[in-house]
């Protein structure tokens, strides 16, 4: 087990913005993998996404922590552990699922769904999607591995070889994927990290931290 890692405060939101392209590059490439029939590695490559995603979030929360206390280094609990990062992206989804929901039903901007739109709809609502989700929230790092490696029960005596779920599954986590990591990029880039935390875990803070002088202009944007 590798010990927590401390990262000067003044780093961490370029880790944010890395972690995000790098998401985002996990689902074009699970893409490519798509387009050519290899859904269960692509699979295993959105799951990678995910973690960063969660990382992109443990980074974002230290931040905050740190910037309220003027700390010049905060230590990172989670960066090493892809359980926790995983279960970290997938619980917050669940979590702002039904708000996200029903914000889209009451925006003014709806319009009627598409034909293709209606087939997505229906399967990010399917019952195999949702326990694709729990799944990960649960466990991500085994599904990861599941959908990468040749593996054997010794219990039934037989190999199993990398398995995941169905295609239709696999292509709507690739889409939840590059949805989530480019909205979080666009809220990172026009609104202060506290608010960009605060999409991230679809709840209101308490309080806004009291803005420092010359640290919000100070923070790092990557293009």
């Amino acid at each position: 087990m590798r010990k927590p890692l401390s990262i000067p405060t003044d780093d961490l939101i370029d880790g944010c913005y890395l972690c995000l392209k790098n998401a985002l590059q996990f689902a074009k490439e699970a893409d490519l993998l798509l387009r050519k029939g290899f859904e269960t590695h692509a699979y295993a490559l959105i799951i990678l996404g995910f973690q960063e995603l969660g990382k992109f979030g443990e980074l974002l929360e230290s931040f905050v922590a740190a910037f309220n206390v003027n700390a010049s280094n905060a230590v990172v609990t989670g960066f090493f552990d892809h359980r926790l990062k995983m279960q970290a992206r997938m619980q917050h989804y669940l979590a702002s699922e039904k708000e996200e929901r029903a914000y889209w039903k009451q925006s003014p901007f709806a319009r009627p769904l598409t034909k293709a739109e209606r087939r997505w709809e229906n399967v990010f609502r399917s019952a195999s999607f949702k326990k694709s989700v729990k799944d990960l929230s649960r466990d991500g790092e085994s599904e990861r591995l599941a959908a990468t490696y040749v593996d054997y029960d010794a219990r039934k005596t037989k190999w199993v070889p990398p398995h995941a779920p169905k295609r239709d599954i696999v292509e709507a986590q690739k889409r939840l994927l590059t949805a989530e990591a480019s909205a979080l990029e666009l809220t990172l880039q026009i609104k202060p990290p506290w608010v960009a935390l605060m999409a991230w875990k679809a709840q209101g803070l308490k309080e806004k931290p009291a803005t420092k002088s010359g640290r919000e202009q100070a923070i790092p944007k990557i293009s």
